[in-house]
């Protein structure tokens, strides 16, 4: 029998290579996909050796964490500079409101689910407890469409597979997955593990496109009609609803972004596309989450960590 070292796969971990310095400019090709309100310029996205993105604001001194865990609406990949990402805007609210107390951490991730933010918290998040002031979890957009695959996060797309190589030989079962048992799943993965250290904890609801079909061109152009506008919207709601409920089960606060002072007709002029913010969305909603923030002063709460029965 002739040996073989088989072939290896690993747990991927979504996140920026750390020391990362990538110019770059979005294409005609992504251009095309929105609506106007993006401009072709060069920007820069820049990693620090934990791989998560830069916010360009270079506060110095002693600072507790907040870690702001997300997909690409987090990420904000293409904002025309570091300090128009609206994790940015946070940072320098709150350093303005709570002078030398926080770094905001920017840990977005295109195509990130919640498996992918359940399995960093254990392998990555964790060696910065000690220094952490809380953890901000924001309920990634991908939910909802991973939910509508065979094998919902155990997919083998090379966008969302938890495995690496993404196309790996590992069998998957001929029956489907069930989408809401595995979403609570990863749920209840990251609050109980959170919760085991005592980490304050907050579960936000991500936002995204909303108006209505007819009057927005660029919903009309995106969606064939308003049903399945509406559908779209119901699918991202449950994914919340979903993540929401198990938090309330874990004791862990919520925040619903759609109760910020969008414009009453949706939050149209704030997005060039369904899902990602132009730089005056940046800008509008960096300050409305951070007004929300020192509101709500959740890393001020002291969670009782769930005890060990073992002495």
């Amino acid at each position: 029998m002739e040996a073989s070292r088989g072939a290896s796969r690993s747990i991927r971990l979504k996140e920026f290579s750390p020391g990362l310095v990538r110019p770059t400019r979005p294409e005609d090709a992504y251009l095309a996909g929105t609506d106007g309100s993006l401009d072709q310029y060069d920007t820069v996205l820049r990693a620090d050796n934990n791989g998560f993105l830069i916010t360009g604001n270079f506060l110095s001194g002693q600072r507790k964490k907040i870690i702001i865990l997300g997909d690409s609406f987090v990420e904000s990949y293409w904002a025309p500079g570091e300090q128009d990402r609206w994790v940015s805007v946070v940072e320098r609210y709150l350093d303005t409101n709570c002078e030398n107390k926080f770094e905001v951490l920017n840990g977005g991730y295109s195509g990130a689910t919640s498996l992918h933010l359940a399995l960093s918290i254990p392998s990555k998040h964790r060696a910065f407890f000690a220094e952490t002031a809380g953890v901000i979890l924001f309920v990634p957009n991908n939910d909802s469409v991973v939910s509508g695959l065979e094998h919902t996060y155990w997919t083998k797309d090379e966008y969302w597979s938890p495995l690496t190589p993404f196309d790996h030989s590992g069998n998957l079962p001929s029956s489907s997955f069930p989408a809401d048992l595995d979403a609570r799943a990863n749920w209840s993965l990251m609050l109980n593990y959170l919760k085991t250290y005592g980490i304050p904890t907050l579960v936000v609801s991500t936002p995204y496109r909303t108006g209505h079909w007819g009057e927005d061109k660029f919903i009309s152009d995106s969606f064939p009609d308003e049903e399945s506008f509406e559908g779209w919207k119901t699918s991202r709601s449950k994914a919340q609803h979903i993540a929401f409920e198990v938090a309330k089960e874990y004791g862990v606060r919520t925040m619903h972004t759609a109760l910020f002072d969008w414009p009453e007709r949706g939050t149209s002029p704030y997005f060039y596309d369904q899902l990602h913010l132009n730089t005056q969305g940046q800008h509008f909603f960096g300050e409305r989450f951070a007004r929300a923030l020192l509101d709500m002063r959740f890393w001020e709460e002291e969670p009782t960590p769930l005890t060990s029965p073992l002495k």
